[in-house]
């Protein structure tokens, strides 16, 4: 919905939802505060382990074709997924909500730069 939010207007683009981009799992602590999350023992919640995200943000992206540029609306841990993978050399602290960051290659390096 945020996509379609975004390219409200632009009959050129068109969003292409991409299952393996939902943010990641939490089990019986969905819903849960960051703050809280950190005081909790994710054993037997049903907490989607983070090295199963980063795995299958990874592989959807991989598998994923589109001219660029490409715009990807997802949660913070798709960037902080995403940044490790491609060697982004960016500082990863607390994304706030609708903060758009663009990541870019030059010389065949990945960058980024926060842009709100």
């Amino acid at each position: 919905a945020t996509a379609e939010l975004l390219l409200a207007g632009r009959d050129d683009v068109k969003p292409i939802p991409l299952p393996g981009l939902e943010e990641r799992g939490w089990g019986q602590l969905e819903g849960t505060s960051k703050d809280e999350l950190d005081n909790h023992d994710f054993i037997d919640k049903g907490v989607e382990l983070w090295e199963d995200f980063v795995e299958r943000t990874i592989n959807t992206l991989s598998g994923a074709s589109a001219p660029a540029p490409v715009l990807i609306v997802a949660h913070s841990g798709t960037f902080r997924a995403l940044c490790p993978h491609l060697k982004v050399d960016i500082v990863i602290k607390p994304v706030r909500n609708a903060c758009p960051y663009k990541l870019y290659r030059t010389g065949g390096v990945w960058q980024g730069e926060e842009c709100g």
